[in-house]
């Protein structure tokens, strides 16, 4: 009778460790609690029974089954684990050949169409490379992203995940800068540059394999020679932070000193002139205005208090640089109103320079003058336009003298002062006849718009490296950059949200799962089995 129950203790752990087997094969995990006490009580109980029964039952077995209603107790378990083993089958089948359905109305869980049609032209192999930082700490954020690309180009997408506290040592390697997200290399990575994104967007990933599909990066000219901000100046006075976020754009940037020049280089997507503190001579002048004319494209930023030669090139284009500083007083809790030099716009006025922008995208300015397009007879392709907007308690103080000259700053709205909202950037955009000459004819780029462009800011202090990288203000800057160098032209893809509501499986509900699809059949199977045993041993 001892040796009876030993062998049932054999057959209910052959049974239970099975399904322990077949449910670390679905749930693709051995740790799960379920699973690891499936495993350990079926190998203990077959571990039992082969120590105390050893080979000599299997001959006994090998008698029972050769009676008749043994055979098919046992086809009973035979045609049992077949089926088992077809469900291993079909799971392994699906892992390899993984085809996915979004059964969703907005189709949430889908690349749009644009993106599909982008990854089938891919000729050479793409990485994508994740950096976990505080903002994303999730890894599964990465990787659903990841999967949606690597679905419609296995073959030529490669993706990797990298948490910077565990491998610093590859921040370095992928030189990626605070804020940048996704490190996008396409091709030979000596022979093409890389493209580094803040943005975790289906549009900015998509956007960024376009740029390095077209291969040729665009230059962009940075003027020197007049105290501008230096280009490799990692100082709180430098923008080597935002000469590296363009890089990352896939943009060449170089400096250019416009005295040592007949003309603006052929070459040129846009021309940045930031804050120069000593004046430009006329020739200079003359020369980017010939350039913006011909259908060049012009950034141009300026502080209260500085030369006044933008000032100048602006009011050329209808774009007016007031004599001011934008103050916005902030009121603090128990403390009386206090002088707010940094105005915080939310307010954007729609063009493609702030496209995607709304009042949730937040960007700091620092001493900022007022940048607004002066209001002129229509001319035929001439477009001007506001970028930005103070807040309506914001205006623009012109007694300047008030808050730079004294050793206490204060700022008192009077009438003369310009009333908020008041704007900080405007742009201006000329379209030209195709058939003029200008810089688009030189460009690799065919698709280069013959139009003059131009946009200026009130304040330059905000893309210095301390700044570019405070809210959306980094963003903004390259927005501007994009948009005159012909970049806007990029997928535009509309967000998608689900519109069915989504319950969250509660603790009470995935028991009731779990015990439905998996231990009621093991249960029954186990029962099914002891019921057999008992027939037979009261046979014997």
């Amino acid at each position: 009778m001892r040796s009876r129950w030993i062998g049932l203790i054999g057959i209910i752990g052959l049974v239970i460790f099975l399904f322990g087997l077949i449910g670390a094969l679905l749930i693709n995990s051995f740790s799960d609690p379920v699973v690891s006490v499936h495993l350990v009580i079926g190998f203990l109980a077959l571990l039992f029974w082969f120590l105390l029964s050893g080979l000599g039952s299997l001959k006994s077995w090998r008698n029972i089954v050769s009676q008749r209603e043994t055979r098919f107790g046992f086809n009973f378990l035979f045609y049992t684990v077949v089926f088992l083993g077809l469900l291993v089958v079909v799971n392994i089948f699906a892992v390899e050949y993984d085809h996915r359905w979004d059964l969703t109305e907005e189709k949430v869980y889908s690349l749009s169409d644009q993106s599909q049609k982008i990854l089938k032209s891919l000729k050479k192999p793409l990485k994508l490379v994740g950096f976990i930082t505080p903002e994303v700490r999730d890894k599964l954020i990465f990787e659903n992203i990841f999967k949606l690309y690597k679905y419609y180009r296995p073959d030529l997408i490669q993706t990797e995940i990298i948490d910077p506290q565990v491998k610093p040592y590859l921040v370095e390697k992928y030189k990626m800068t605070p804020g940048n997200l996704i490190y996008i290399e396409y091709g030979d990575k000596d022979k093409n540059p890389a493209v580094r994104i803040n943005d975790l967007s289906e549009q900015s990933i998509t956007n960024a394999i376009i740029k390095l599909i077209r291969g040729t990066a665009k230059k962009i000219y940075y003027v020197q020679g007049h105290d501008e901000p230096g280009l490799d100046d990692e100082s709180e006075k430098g923008v080597s932070l935002f000469i590296k976020s363009l890089n990352d754009e896939n943009f060449v940037v170089e400096g250019i000193l416009l005295a040592q020049l007949d003309s603006i280089p052929a070459d040129a997507a846009a021309v940045l002139l930031v804050s120069p503190k000593k004046p430009l001579l006329k020739e200079e002048k003359v020369m980017l205005v010939k350039y913006v004319n011909a259908g060049g494209r012009l950034l141009m930023l300026t502080d209260p208090r500085t030369t006044d030669d933008i000032k100048e090139i602006a009011d050329y284009y209808g774009i007016v640089v007031g004599n001011n500083v934008v103050i916005d007083q902030i009121q603090r809790l128990y403390q009386g109103p206090s002088l707010g030099a940094q105005p915080v716009v939310r307010h954007y006025i729609p063009h493609p320079v702030t496209a995607g922008f709304d009042e949730t995208k937040i960007t700091i300015f620092n001493i900022a003058s007022t940048v607004g397009h002066r209001e002129e007879e229509p001319q035929q392709g001439v477009t001007r336009s506001d970028l930005l907007l103070s807040s309506p308690t914001a205006w623009g103080e012109t007694s300047l003298a008030l808050v730079f000259d004294q050793e206490q700053p204060v700022a008192i709205l009077e009438k003369n002062d310009l009333m908020g909202p008041v704007p900080m950037a405007a742009a201006y955009e000329k379209i030209l006849p195709p058939d003029l000459p200008g810089p688009g004819d030189e460009l690799p780029d065919a698709r280069y718009e013959k139009a003059a462009r131009v946009v200026v800011f009130g304040d330059s202090d905000w893309i210095l490296n301390p700044n570019l990288n405070i809210y959306f203000n980094r963003d903004l800057a390259l927005n501007a950059v994009n948009w005159l160098a012909g970049e806007e032209g990029g997928v535009s893809i509309r967000p998608r949200l689900i519109k069915s509501s989504s319950q969250p499986v509660l603790e009470e509900t995935f028991v009731l799962v779990l015990i439905t699809s998996f231990i009621v059949p093991e249960l029954i199977l186990l029962f099914g089995l002891f019921i057999w045993w008992r027939r037979k041993t009261a046979n014997m």
